[in-house]
């Protein structure tokens, strides 16, 4: 009986064995399906710029709005906010990154 422990535990690793060593998923990028995002990064003195086209405000946080809104309007979604802290560079202007898909 002794004998057959060994190979009998050998037998029921077998299946954990395989399922460790099976092929692992491609990366979510490469998946059919997953969308494909375009970027675009801008200034934040230039969406007010355009805002101030598109709207009378005087305020730059108005301009700002209007110029954001503009930019969701033909479909970029705002991801993130680059304000340059942390960077010995002197004055940095603030990007904003906008993505949309393709």
């Amino acid at each position: 009986m002794k004998r057959y422990i060994i190979p009998i535990a050998l037998l029921a690793l077998l299946p954990l064995t395989a399922w460790t060593l099976r092929p692992a998923a491609a990366a979510p990028a490469l998946k059919e399906g997953t969308p494909k995002w375009e970027y675009q990064a801008v200034f934040r003195y230039e969406i007010i710029k355009s805002g101030k086209k598109i709207s009378e405000e005087d305020r730059d946080d108005k301009q700002l709005t209007v110029g954001l809104n503009a930019l969701g309007g033909e479909g970029w979604q705002l991801v993130e906010i680059d304000t340059g802290a942390g960077r010995n560079l002197g004055a940095q202007p603030m990007i904003f990154i906008f993505r949309r898909p393709k």
